[in-house]
């Protein structure tokens, strides 16, 4: 027997950020919430996507959360729901699985992207239990634009009342599970807001040279930046937070381990390839633990 979503759970996990009277239970941990920082030329179209790390093992029932964008830059025309949502809670017998999918986004209005998740099954079988991509968002870079413009995608509570006529705005980001007596476990999270750079079609490259000074000894690392035309390569930056560290090495063996995702066309990948050979192998996570620590001092690794 299949099994069905209520209207209660639905709206419990939907709402639960504002319009419910609720106490919510935190969890332990945190949910990464981030956005891609990517680039695209004036006139063509960019795709930028949103991506969850540290999901529980238990799994999320819901979520609900908005970017907020500059339209003056960048115009949104579209927004995809990511592998991982795809729980299979929308095949459960229900009235609102048609009428009300799992997920739902709402890019009306110029600047703002407003998104919720909620399956309102207790059954945790059809949660999001694993990290990866969230949603895709699509959209084209405005001929208004002028090279070196950037707009963020601010991740933020969505913008309403926390109940109709309050006058209290929703200032909660919520991610949080449902269970069999409706009570609600929220979880805290830690928000990467991502971007969209406008580039010209000249390539130049920028070296970083950044000096490091532990007793006795003094290290020297540089990060080469290829930037312009089509591509802007950060290498090592493989989660896309403008800076390489412990989490880029992370982010680097989660995607070598097959735990992520990444295509060829993807930013992370092309910063991850740190020997700049074309492709994404262990090599390439050696390389970078290497820089990480110190061990080498300058990104990419030409023929290592």
């Amino acid at each position: 027997m299949k099994t069905k979503r209520t209207m209660a759970g639905i709206l419990a996990v939907a709402m639960a950020a504002s319009a419910m009277a609720w106490t919510p239970v935190f969890a332990a941990g945190e949910i990464g919430v981030s956005a891609e920082k990517v680039s695209a030329k004036i006139g063509q179209e960019f795709t930028l996507q949103v991506s969850l790390s540290d999901v529980p093992a238990s799994g999320l029932g819901g979520c609900e959360f908005s970017l907020a964008y500059d339209s003056t830059i960048v115009t949104v025309t579209n927004v995809q729901a990511g592998a991982i949502t795809e729980t299979g809670a929308d095949e459960q017998s229900s009235a609102f699985a048609g009428e009300a999918p799992s997920f739902d986004c709402n890019y009306e209005t110029a600047g703002v992207i407003d998104v919720i998740w909620a399956t309102g099954l207790t059954d945790s079988t059809y949660w999001v239990k694993q990290d990866g991509v969230f949603l895709t968002i699509t959209g084209t870079v405005n001929e208004s634009a002028k090279v070196g413009d950037v707009s963020e995608f601010k991740i933020q509570a969505i913008d309403r009342e926390v109940t109709p006529g309050s006058g209290t705005k929703n200032d909660k980001v919520a991610f949080v599970s449902l269970d069999a007596n409706g009570d609600v476990t929220s979880y805290d999270t830690v928000l990467s807001d991502g971007s969209v750079t406008v580039i010209g079609d000249d390539v130049t490259t920028t070296t970083t040279t950044a000096t490091t000074t532990n007793k006795p000894d003094v290290t020297t690392t540089t990060v080469t930046t290829v930037s312009g035309g089509e591509d802007r390569i950060a290498y090592g930056d493989t989660n896309l937070d403008g800076v390489v560290d412990l989490r880029d090495a992370i982010s680097m063996n989660k995607y070598l381990a097959g735990l992520i995702t990444w295509t060829s066309e993807d930013q992370a990948y092309k910063n991850a390839d740190v020997n700049a050979d074309g492709s994404v192998k262990e090599d390439d996570g050696t390389i970078l633990v290497n820089f990480v620590i110190n061990l080498i001092s300058e990104l990419p690794q030409i023929g290592a």
